[in-house]
């Protein structure tokens, strides 16, 4: 039998990352298929290449999510305003 493509295996289920996980290589929202679990660790299905990732990470569901879940977004400053870090450089280096 032949090796059937990464990305073209139908998952049974279906893993994004917790909210509180930071530095990890899965973006946060995304959904990616789950090849297999152990009992601390998961297979997942990242850029068509299985990637290990520890449980305690992840969000594991039987089903593919519909909704996409919103993420908050960075708060950028309004036009006009400047930032501390902008206004350091700025009298640091005497203007822009």
């Amino acid at each position: 039998m032949a090796a059937q493509p990464l990305d073209t295996l139908a998952a049974e289920r279906w893993a994004r990352l917790r909210d509180d996980v930071r530095r990890c290589e899965l973006r946060r929202g995304a959904w990616y298929p789950v090849l297999s679990v152990a009992s601390d660790e998961a297979v997942l299905v990242v850029r068509r290449r299985g990637v290990i990732i520890p449980l305690a990470y992840l969000e594991i569901t039987q089903t593919r999510p519909r909704a996409l879940r919103s993420l908050p977004q960075l708060r950028r400053p309004r036009r006009g305003r400047t930032t501390a870090r902008a206004d350091a450089l700025r009298q640091v280096s005497g203007g822009f």
